[in-house]
């Protein structure tokens, strides 16, 4: 069993200012899915057609978010700076249902033939570390190290919705 103890589970939120021309954003601001190329008001933030920013943005701490997703996908964090194409996040790529990492550096193949429905995205800025979890069978998937000097964003490409946080309470009988 994976804890998630001392991760705050932040409440993100789409940010439709940077939202793609080929995304439609749900009214909630929770939901990114595929459509036609739309004309789009002129944004400095905007991004590429298929990819969307959350609207809080981490300099520090410990985070985590849970993603649903379909069979194409890209979940992850990047800093608002895109030109540099800083995005760190895995992706699954439709023609071969392989699981790819996304860095600065570059694309790498990381797994193949594997299909996930609900992912956890879990960031400790202050260490470093990007994890991504498989939240229907509770385990690792990948993990991306790498020193962040900048504030970074939830990055999700089409086809993701945010899911909200689950609460659960155990109560322990005394013996």
């Amino acid at each position: 069993m994976i804890l998630f103890f001392f991760f705050y589970k932040a409440p993100v939120t789409l940010d439709p200012n940077t939202g793609g021309s080929l995304l439609t954003i749900s009214e909630n601001m929770t939901r990114s899915k595929s459509d036609k190329d739309q004309p789009r008001p002129y944004d400095t933030e905007r991004l590429s057609t298929s990819t969307v920013l959350g609207s809080q943005g981490f300099s520090s701490g410990k985070h985590y978010w849970d993603v649903e997703v379909k069979l194409y996908y890209g979940v992850g964090v990047a800093a608002k700076d895109l030109m540099n194409n800083k995005i760190w996040s895995i992706y699954m790529c439709v023609c071969a249902s392989d699981m790819h990492e996304r860095t600065p550096e570059g694309d790498v193949l990381i797994k193949t033939s594997i299909l996930l429905n609900k992912i956890r995205v879990q960031l400790d800025y202050d260490k470093g570390i990007l994890s991504f979890y498989d939240l229907c069978n509770n385990t690792l998937i990948h993990t991306i190290r790498h020193t962040f000097t900048e504030t970074v964003f939830p990055f999700f490409s089409e086809n993701a919705k945010i899911l909200p946080a689950e609460l659960s309470v155990v109560i322990k009988q005394p013996r």
